[in-house]
């Protein structure tokens, strides 16, 4: 099943155990904003318990990076008593091919500064900043 919009040789395709195989666009910041309204869509715009919240979170970033899925998925239609375990080994799957596309930022990556770059390491300039006390 198709669902969201391939992003132009960024997709990834992601196996999925007794689940079926699932191509994903890659996240980009854009993203974030879609999930966030899918989110609230879900939520109905309430506040919900800790675990429906990360029902709904699995939920919201499936459906937006999903590009394709299994010929049978459907989201709308699992099994509350299945789904929470089902949606958790998609997602599970999904944010963990998420991270090996991070894993050389996040692991010895440098700043620009320790790099021997221009950025001496403050966000704001001098100019702006307030006087010490």
């Amino acid at each position: 099943m198709t669902r969201g919009a391939s992003k132009a040789g960024t997709d990834f395709v992601v196996p999925v155990d007794g689940v079926g195989t699932f191509t994903f666009a890659r996240r980009v910041f854009r993203d974030q904003f879609a999930i966030a309204a899918e989110y609230g869509r879900l939520s109905e715009g309430q506040p919900l318990t800790e675990g429906d919240a990360m029902f709904a979170t699995m939920a919201a970033d499936i459906r937006v990076l999903m590009v394709q899925g299994p010929v049978d998925w459907d989201i709308d239609t699992l099994d509350p008593a299945d789904g929470y375990s089902i949606l958790d080994k998609v997602w599970s799957a999904l944010r963990d091919k998420e991270k090996s596309f991070r894993a050389g930022v996040q692991v010895g990556a440098k700043t620009s500064s320790q790099a021997g770059g221009a950025n001496n390491g403050d966000l704001v300039p001098a100019s702006l900043q307030f006087a010490a006390d």
